[in-house]
């Protein structure tokens, strides 16, 4: 599933994103309980034009502010990650860096676990 980075946290998003990320969260949230094998796409600020091959991926990323990805990059982690056993039942977020994709999207040999995913969503109000 393609999602939004900061969907997990729409409460800390400035105001005008809090109804998108919520709903994003939502739909994470329902697909992680749902019992379903799945991998949550969370990209950063998605740019238009060509992509670099190269990311960034984590289940927690750290300084993505201002960070940007391609369109491009972004449909290529979606179709690389739809056979990847080694994400499943993960949230990844991800943004343009120096790591070829699907090196990138290696979590098995990294030795990372998963952590079931993260959603925050409990209703939030604003």
């Amino acid at each position: 599933m393609l999602s939004a980075y900061g969907a997990d946290q729409p409460d800390a998003a400035p105001k005008e994103h809090f109804n998108f990320l919520s709903a994003n969260n939502a739909a994470d949230e329902y697909i992680e309980h749902s019992g379903l094998n799945y991998t949550i796409i969370c990209p950063v600020t998605i740019v238009d034009g060509p992509g670099k091959g190269s990311i960034e991926a984590s289940e927690d990323l750290s300084d993505a502010s201002g960070a940007t990805i391609s369109e491009t990059d972004v449909a290529t982690i979606i179709a690389a990650s739809l056979d990847n056993r080694g994400l499943y039942g993960r949230r990844i977020e991800v943004k343009s860096g120096n790591t070829p994709i699907n090196d990138a999207l290696d979590f098995d040999s990294r030795g990372e676990v998963a952590t079931g995913g993260r959603t925050t969503l409990r209703r939030p109000q604003r």
